[in-house]
C-alpha cells in the first residue's frame, strides 16, 4: 500500500468522523461518573461563561447542538435542580435558561473532573499543537455552522485561555457532533448513516471481508453500532454474514457484489462530502489537521478498554499514527 496524502480532504474526513465518535464516546463516560452528558456539560460550562442566563436558541447556537438535544438536556439538568426555566424579562413570550446556586455550585465541582478528562484527552498534544488544533477547529466550526469561514482567535469560554487543553476540549465536542450531523445529512442522500460509510470504506479497504471487532476497532465506532450497522447494509443487500473457515464460532461480514458495485458508485458523492466539509481549509491546513487527528484517533483509542486500552495510559490497542489510510480512500480520491 502506497503512503497516503494527508493533505487530501476525503482522508481528513474519514478520520474526523472516526475520531469525532471516538471523542463523544469517551467524554460520555468520563462524564458519566459526575452525572451528566456531553451535552449537558457543554449547556453547563456554556451558561457559566454567558452570565449564567441564556435562551435556548443561543445555548443551542453557542454549544453547537440541536435545540432537541438542548431541551433534553435541560430537561435533566432542571430535574436534578442545577438550572430553572424563568420569563425572559424583555420578552414574555421567550423563555430563558438560568443556573441555580445548586447549579452554580455543582459547575465549581465540575472543574476538576473536567479538567481531568481535558488532561486525559489532549495528553497526545505539546502546547503548540493545542493552540493549532484550537484554530483549525474553530474554523471547520464555523464553517460546518454555516457562516463565512475566517481564521481568527478561538473565543474565551469562562477563564481559559487558547493553550488550554479543557478549551480545546470543548471546542472539540462541539465541532465533532457538529461534523456528525453534517456527514449523517448528506449520506442519508445515497441511504447509509455515518457509520454504515466508516463500516463499508474499511471493509473495502481490508480484502472486503472483517470480523465485526477487528471492524469496531479501525471504524472507531462500538460493537453496539456496529452490528445495527450490518443489520441494514445487509437487509439491503450490501454485505452478509458469513463462519470464519479458521474459527467456526467467529462471524466474518464480508462485501457483496452488490456491495462492492455500492461502494464504487460512493466515490463521488464521498469525494462532495469531503470537498464540503474541508471547503474551510487550504492544502496545508488539511495536512495539519490530519496529523493532529491521527494523533488524538490514536491516544483516545488506546484509552478505551473496549479498543485494548486500559482506560488510562492506552493499552495494547494504541498507535499513535491513529487509523492507516486504506485502499479505498487511496484509489478513490486518485485521479
Amino acid at each position: 500500500m502506497t503512503d497516503f496524502d494527508t493533505s487530501n480532504p476525503l482522508f481528513a474526513t474519514h478520520i474526523l468522523l472516526q475520531t469525532s465518535g471516538l471523542a463523544l464516546k469517551y467524554a460520555e463516560a468520563r462524564l458519566f461518573n459526575v452525572g451528566i452528558t456531553a451535552t449537558q456539560f457543554l449547556l453547563l460550562t456554556t451558561l457559566q461563561g454567558n452570565g449564567a442566563s441564556m435562551t435556548p436558541t443561543k445555548i443551542s447556537q453557542a454549544s453547537a447542538r440541536s435545540k432537541d438535544s438542548i431541551t433534553t438536556a435541560v430537561d435533566g439538568l432542571a430535574k436534578s435542580g442545577l438550572v430553572r426555566r424563568v420569563r425572559n424579562i424583555e420578552d414574555r413570550r421567550s423563555i430563558d435558561i438560568k443556573l441555580t446556586p445548586k447549579g452554580k455550585e455543582f459547575c465549581h465541582q465540575l472543574l476538576q473532573p473536567a479538567r481531568q478528562l481535558a488532561s486525559e484527552m489532549m495528553s497526545c498534544f505539546q502546547r503548540e499543537d493545542i493552540e493549532e488544533f484550537l484554530g483549525l477547529l474553530q474554523l471547520l466550526q464555523r464553517s460546518l455552522n454555516g457562516k463565512t469561514p475566517e481564521k481568527k482567535e478561538p473565543t474565551k469560554i469562562g477563564e481559559f485561555d487558547t493553550s488550554s487543553p479543557l478549551l480545546a476540549t470543548h471546542i472539540l465536542l462541539q465541532t465533532s457532533d457538529l461534523a456528525l450531523k453534517h456527514a449523517e445529512a448528506r449520506l442519508s442522500t445515497v441511504g447509509i448513516t455515518a457509520t454504515q460509510f466508516l463500516l463499508l470504506t474499511t471493509l473495502q479497504g481490508n480484502g472486503a471481508s472483517m470480523t465485526p471487532t477487528k471492524i469496531s476497532h479501525a471504524s472507531a465506532r462500538s460493537k453496539d453500532s456496529i452490528t445495527t450497522a450490518v443489520d441494514g447494509l445487509a437487509k439491503s443487500g450490501f454485505v452478509r454474514r458469513v463462519r470464519n473457515t479458521k474459527d467456526r464460532r467467529s462471524t466474518d461480514i464480508k462485501l457483496t457484489p452488490k456491495g462492492k458495485e455500492f461502494c464504487h458508485q460512493l466515490v463521488q458523492p464521498a469525494r462532495q462530502l469531503a470537498a464540503e466539509m474541508m471547503s474551510c481549509f487550504q492544502s496545508e491546513d488539511i495536512k495539519g489537521f490530519s496529523r493532529l487527528l491521527q494523533l488524538l484517533h490514536g491516544s483516545l483509542n488506546g484509552k478505551t478498554p473496549e479498543n485494548g486500552g486500559n482506560g488510562k495510559n492506552g493499552g495494547k490497542g494504541f498507535d499513535s499514527r491513529g487509523p492507516k489510510p486504506t485502499e479505498w480512500e487511496t484509489t478513490a480520491i486518485a485521479d
